[in-house]
């Protein structure tokens, strides 16, 4: 949720972008954003090389772009829809599902740490779909969203280049764990309290 409130400046950012691939059908932007997901996945379980860790910085930043731009360009084109909603929400989960078991399977990596920050960033984002269908609306509340869970990721990457993998990587998955444990209970709490009124 921190950097949450970034994303409407994010925007400003990626803007420029949405003339030039305005004949581009939003969907391919949302299957671009899983494949790059895929490929940061990769680099990061490779990533006692050092190197794929430059390679994993980018491809999180085109996929934090194609997570604005898919929007973007449907509403440009007047294509929004539900149907497009779901992709984005399926590609989305299983984005992170590729990049952060990617962390988690690297072999300087606690492994266990990795199956608990994947299992529980998981549920934070279930509670948010579970949010639209109950109340009608996201919860975006909470102290580890998405978008905070991939720059504890670039930093770590950044700081992996020059310091021991395995502590770096591991206080990132420790945070993430922890910070979406707290979310959880945020996020819970915002429907429970919904529901009773």
């Amino acid at each position: 949720m921190p950097l949450y409130r970034l994303r409407e400046s994010s925007r400003v950012i990626v803007r420029p972008l949405v003339k030039p691939l305005s004949r581009v059908h939003p969907n391919l932007i949302t299957w671009f954003g899983l494949l790059v997901s895929v490929g940061a996945g990769i680099a990061f379980y490779f990533m006692e090389l050092k190197w794929p860790l430059i390679c994993a910085i980018v491809l999180i930043l085109f996929r934090m772009a194609s997570n604005l731009l898919d929007g973007m360009i449907a509403r440009e084109q007047a294509k929004a829809s539900v149907r497009g909603e779901a992709l984005a929400e399926s590609c989305d989960r299983l984005a992170d599902m590729a990049t952060l078991l990617g962390v988690a399977f690297a072999r300087p990596v606690s492994l266990e740490l990795g199956i608990l920050a994947f299992g529980f960033a998981f549920m934070t984002e279930y509670l948010d779909i579970l949010a639209r269908g109950l109340l009608g609306k996201k919860t975006s509340v909470g102290i580890m969203d998405k978008i905070d869970r991939l720059v504890i990721l670039m930093t770590a990457a950044m700081l992996g280049i020059f310091l021991t993998l395995s502590w770096v990587f591991n206080i990132a998955l420790g945070i993430i764990f922890v910070g979406s444990i707290v979310t959880i209970f945020q996020r819970w709490f915002i429907i429970a309290r919904s529901l009773k009124k």
